[in-house]
């Protein structure tokens, strides 16, 4: 899912042996010399592994604010 503006999206992960974990990743541009504007993807925050989908849901929602505005 993604924030409204679309520069920012979240992922959370199911590892298939009951743990969850989660990822921010935002849109980043950089004046590269030579090649003008790069645009580029990029992990703002990256989650330790919770035994609970719902506990890691709680602690995204918690540090990442723009989540609790799209679910």
């Amino acid at each position: 899912m993604g924030r409204a503006d679309t520069k920012a999206r979240f992922e959370l992960f199911d590892h298939g042996n009951g743990l969850y974990s989660f990822e921010e990743t935002q849109e980043f541009l950089d004046d590269v010399p030579e090649l003008g504007p790069y645009t580029y993807w990029g992990t703002t925050y990256a989650s330790g592994l919770y035994n609970d989908q719902n506990e890691a849901m709680r602690e995204a929602k918690a540090l990442i604010p723009w989540l609790s505005e799209v679910c």
